[in-house]
Parts: C-alpha cells; sequence; structure tokens
C-alpha cells in the first residue's frame, strides 16, 4: 500500500513533485523529438510548448507549498498516463 503524499516529509515530498515533473517533462522532449523526426513541425512545436509551460509551472510552486506540491504530482502523473509512450531516445 502506497504511503499518501500527505505523510511525506516536506524533503521527499518536494523530490518526488519535482521528479514528477522530470518524467512528464521528458516524455515531452521525447515526443517532440520524435514528431521532429516525422517531419511533423506543428506537433514537435506543440510539445515543446507543453515542456516549457510544464517548466514555468514547476518553477512557480513554492517549496513550501504541500498542497500544490501535491495537486501537480497527480496531475502531472494523470497527463503521462494519457500520452504516447515512446520507445526510443532520440
Amino acid at each position: 500500500m502506497a504511503i499518501p503524499y500527505e505523510m511525506y516529509s516536506d524533503t521527499v515530498l518536494y523530490d518526488v513533485f519535482y521528479e514528477a515533473g522530470t518524467v512528464l517533462g521528458s516524455r515531452y522532449i521525447s515526443l517532440s523529438r520524435q514528431a521532429r523526426l516525422a517531419g511533423d513541425e506543428p506537433r514537435e512545436v506543440a510539445y515543446r510548448g507543453k515542456y516549457v509551460e510544464l517548466v514555468e509551472q514547476r518553477n512557480a510552486v513554492a517549496g513550501n507549498d504541500r498542497a500544490e506540491q501535491i495537486r501537480c504530482i497527480n496531475s502531472w502523473n494523470a497527463l503521462l498516463e494519457h500520452l504516447p509512450a515512446t520507445l526510443s531516445y532520440v
């Protein structure tokens, strides 16, 4: 059984929050690169834009805002589930 985020220490929660953003951001970059290789410039630009938005969102969350960190973790994990899987590192 998973431990609820509310029970994590501040340091651990922030690390999980930051890593959730890193995982989602990596998927956006990978999808952007795959789109570029496929010659799909609009999709490439869209995924790069989503990456930039994610970084800005993550940077805007205060290190002591536990509620927002938890909200972002849940939101980002849900987004990740709906994105296409990437099969290669390009």
